[in-house]
């Protein structure tokens, strides 16, 4: 009975969902999907506190927004201004 327990933990929390996302990706343009991907941590550190009580460190922090920051960073629009590349501001 404990395979059984094993089995259906690994299909309904790891392959079920796995499957889920990558057919929910499948219709987005890869940066989108890009940037979605880089959010998963951010949301999931959020979501566990609000359901699940978990505690927010410092560290927890520092590195929510870092992973905002390189959000932001790589969906900066460049410009091309007589062939370089100019960032927007």
């Amino acid at each position: 009975s404990t395979l059984f327990s094993a089995f259906g933990i690994a299909f309904f929390c790891t392959i079920l969902p796995f499957l889920a996302y990558t057919k929910g990706l499948s219709g987005v343009e890869a940066g989108k999907a890009a940037v979605l991907a880089t959010a998963e941590p951010l949301v999931a550190t959020i979501l566990g506190y609000l359901l699940y009580g978990e505690s927010l460190t410092l560290f927890k922090f520092i590195g929510m927004g870092l992973i905002f920051s390189a959000i932001v960073i790589l969906n900066k629009k460049e410009k091309s201004v007589h062939g370089l590349a100019v960032q927007d501001e």
